[in-house]
């Protein structure tokens, strides 16, 4: 299995584009991040990088556990692979408005059992 962390900052309205290997094939995305301020968390954007059309918008990035903590586990058609949001200490809590660069995503090939 490859997979690659991306590590994310606090920063509000975040735009960038990655390269993420899925299932043996590279996949370049444009990303956004952006903390929404009424439901008191961040939400992550996929978006094609070509043509700049939405393939998922406002994925909540919230903590679970296994098989529901994968973010893209209910979107196998789109072929998006696995992504999880990790702490990278041992924070246990969602991550707030000033502390996303705690987190990181673990994103890479679909994880076995999810779709």
């Amino acid at each position: 299995m490859t997979y690659c962390n991306i590590r994310l900052k606090s920063l509000p309205n975040q735009r960038f584009a990655t390269t993420i290997p899925i299932n043996g094939e590279n996949k370049r995305f444009e990303l956004t991040f952006a903390w929404n301020e009424r439901a008191g968390y961040w939400v992550m954007g996929i978006f094609d990088p070509k043509n700049g059309a939405a393939i998922l918008d406002g994925i909540p990035l919230l903590l679970g556990e296994y098989p529901v903590d994968d973010l893209l586990g209910q979107y196998p058609h789109l072929g998006l692979g696995s992504c999880v949001l990790v702490p990278r200490s041992q924070e246990a809590t969602d991550p707030t408005a000033d502390n996303l660069e705690n987190f990181v995503l673990r994103w890479g090939d679909t994880v076995a059992g999810i779709d």
